[in-house]
């Protein structure tokens, strides 16, 4: 499916996007993961290291993309990956669906990208009847983001990915009243789906 979303200026410095100004309306593709997604979605995974990521964590992260246990999607801008982001049931409660890795290239962050993925992760969830409750964990950096989608924290383990970099764990309840809420909900673009094959 195609995303409406406001990309970067393409001012350059050191080869990254420098300015996150938005100059232009471009139209992103959000697809479901391909095995040939791993490297670029590692890329992905990079730029975001060591603020939201530590380095031991990439071989945990390739490891789940080689040996993904649940629905994966990526979002691309000009035929490039630049956010991933996954859900899975868990192997312990068949009841419980799990947020999966969720992440948005460095240079992408705050333009509606890590929305759209949680977005078509909790449509997706919604559809599954046997799941009533989702769970996740994250940092101190992004779970008010999650906050205001409808996530509560639940604890909080200070120093538990590396020494600053906190764990917070949360949950949404999957209630009637939520899953007819997910019923409606669509990402931003209205433009129809387009294959993920090829």
């Amino acid at each position: 499916m195609w995303v409406g979303i406001a990309a970067p200026s393409r001012e350059q410095k050191d080869g990254r996007i420098a300015s996150r100004s938005c100059a232009i309306l471009s139209l992103m593709l959000l697809r479901r993961f391909k095995p040939g997604d791993i490297a670029a979605c590692l890329d992905v995974f990079d730029s975001n290291v060591p603020v939201f990521f530590t380095l031991p964590e990439r071989a945990e992260f390739e490891s789940y993309l080689r040996n993904l246990p649940g629905p994966q999607w990526v979002v691309e801008y000009n035929r490039r990956v630049v956010g991933c982001a996954g859900w899975a049931v868990s192997a312990q409660r068949a009841h419980v669906a799990n947020l999966c890795w969720g992440m948005v290239d460095r240079a992408w962050h705050r333009q509606g990208l890590g929305r759209e993925l949680l977005r078509v992760r909790l449509r997706d969830i919604a559809q599954d009847t046997r799941i009533d409750a989702i769970e996740m964990n994250t940092s101190q950096h992004t779970f008010r983001f999650y906050e205001r989608e409808g996530f509560a924290v639940v604890s909080i383990e200070n120093d538990a990915f590396a020494p600053g970099l906190h764990r917070y764990d949360m949950n949404l309840d999957c209630t009637p009243s939520w899953r007819a809420s997910c019923a409606g909900l669509m990402v931003s673009s209205t433009l129809p789906e387009v294959s993920d094959q090829g």
